[in-house]
């Protein structure tokens, strides 16, 4: 079982990879077993973590310049609380997948947020957490 420490971690160096992730693609991504009990409820609690500690926003559209416009903290909040009701595990593909395709919302490194992912992935690497 993952603790919400590792989670947070996993999720900034995930993120740091990708620049913007969703929340579907970072659950297929952070756990070595897709699907695992509790997995959605253990990674919502993550986000609202990091969201409180100012590491990362949430964004839903991008400007005119293709650049996402964060949410305001208390939208963002509402977003990652509606997570588990949005999301369905397809047995067959082993994939978590949103119920509102195309409407997700997407998850973003503020500039401490990817200083620490920096930090982070500097001492223990890329994906540490799955088997080679």
């Amino acid at each position: 079982m993952e603790k919400s420490e590792e989670l947070r971690s996993r999720v900034l160096a995930e993120l740091y990879e990708a620049g913007e992730e969703n929340v579907p693609t970072l659950l297929n991504t952070i756990y070595d077993h897709a699907g695992q009990d509790g997995s959605l409820k253990k990674l919502t609690q993550a986000l609202l973590e990091l969201l409180d500690s100012g590491l990362i926003e949430v964004a839903k559209q991008k400007s005119s310049l293709r650049e996402w416009q964060p949410l305001p903290m208390s939208e963002a909040v509402i977003e990652i609380k509606s997570v588990p009701s949005e999301l369905t595990y397809d047995i067959v593909a082993q994939t978590w997948r949103s119920t509102k395709r195309g409407c997700e919302a997407s998850v973003l490194l503020t500039v401490e947020g990817r200083k620490r992912s920096e930090a982070l992935l500097s001492v223990r690497g890329y994906r540490w957490w799955r088997a080679m």
